[in-house]
C-alpha cells in the first residue's frame, strides 16, 4: 500500500500517481500484523480490599475496616488470576493485616489497664 505524501490518500501499490491530487510523491507503507492486546480490567475485590485496607490504617480503631480489607483482599487473590489486580490486592491484605494487629494489640492494652 503506498500513501500520498500530499493528501495522504491511500493508493494500491502498481499506482504511480495519487487518483484524488495527482501527485507523484507516493510512500509505500509496510503495515505489521496487528497484534490483540487483551485488556485486562481491574478486580473489583482486589481494589476494594487496597482502599479498606488505606481506610483502615485512617478508621483502624473500629477494626471493622481492618476485618473487610482482610476478607476483600483474599477474595482478591483467589480471582486475580481472571482479571488481574493481584498487587491490589496484596497491598491491601498486608495494610489489613498490620492495622489489625496493631490495633487488636492497642485494644488488648486498653483492657488490661482498665482491668488493673
Amino acid at each position: 500500500m503506498k500513501i500520498c505524501e500530499n493528501c495522504n490518500t491511500k493508493t494500491e501499490d502498481g499506482a504511480a500517481f495519487c487518483p484524488h491530487c495527482g501527485s507523484d510523491k507516493l510512500n509505500l507503507v509496510t503495515t505489521s500484523p496487528q497484534v490483540e492486546t487483551k485488556s485486562e480490567k481491574t478486580n473489583n475485590s482486589a481494589l476494594a480490599g487496597l482502599i479498606l485496607g488505606i481506610a483502615s490504617c485512617i478508621f483502624g480503631l473500629l477494626l471493622i475496616p481492618n476485618i473487610l480489607a482482610i476478607v476483600y483482599s483474599r477474595r482478591g487473590l483467589k480471582s486475580s488470576g481472571e482479571n488481574g489486580g493481584k498487587g491490589l490486592a496484596t497491598a491491601g491484605f498486608v495494610l489489613g493485616i498490620i492495622t489489625t494487629s496493631y490495633w487488636g494489640l492497642m485494644w488488648a492494652i486498653a483492657l488490661l489497664i482498665a482491668v488493673i
